[in-house]
């Protein structure tokens, strides 16, 4: 009788010692949100691309052409460019060149903010061809640039038709950009 009476205890003990080696479910974590706004493709080009792409190069004298893209896909937040062209006036020479960007960082929204988790931006410019007293001179680009996208909770705007958010420009800090749906 009295081994009887132990049996139970000790099944009540043990569920107790799992119970406590089991990590709580998912109650601990914050849940992870998506704003379904967000997801999809955007765009920037014209004179927004331009000053945004001018912080992010900074080069003196130059401009650029090219289309920023953004997109937000199953918690992950890519914006660059896959070519975007420079131009740069040097005296009386001009320099061109073309480049490619891009920003990748995983994500997530929370109370009106886009929070972003580490992440890491690339800047590729490719040679430059100089043209000056109808000669043709070619000289390398810079090393590509890599950098990192700090963790951090950024504000955002979003509508069925555009997207505002101060978007991190590498070593430049971040901006605020409008993008359009694409």
């Amino acid at each position: 009788m009295t081994q009887r009476r132990f049996v139970p205890l000790t099944f009540l003990a043990a569920a107790l010692v799992v119970c406590s080696l089991t990590p709580p479910a998912a109650a601990a974590s914050p849940a992870v949100v998506r704003d379904s706004c967000l997801t999809g493709q955007w765009r920037i080009s014209g004179a927004d691309a331009t000053a945004l792409l001018n912080q992010l190069v900074g080069l003196q004298n130059a401009t650029y052409e090219g289309t920023i893209y953004s997109s937000f896909r199953r918690g992950t937040m890519k914006y660059g460019s896959t070519l975007f062209e420079i131009t740069q006036q040097l005296g009386d020479a001009t320099l061109k060149s073309s480049a490619t960007w891009l920003t990748e960082a995983p994500y997530r929204t929370r109370n009106g903010k886009l929070i972003l988790g580490a992440g890491q931006s690339e800047l590729d410019i490719s040679e430059f061809t100089a043209q000056k007293g109808g000669q043709t001179i070619t000289v390398p680009g810079p090393p590509t640039r890599t950098t990192s996208v700090a963790p951090g909770a950024l504000p955002y705007r979003c509508t069925s038709r555009t997207l505002s958010w101060p978007v991190p420009a590498g070593v430049a800090g971040s901006t605020m950009v409008t993008f359009r749906r694409a």
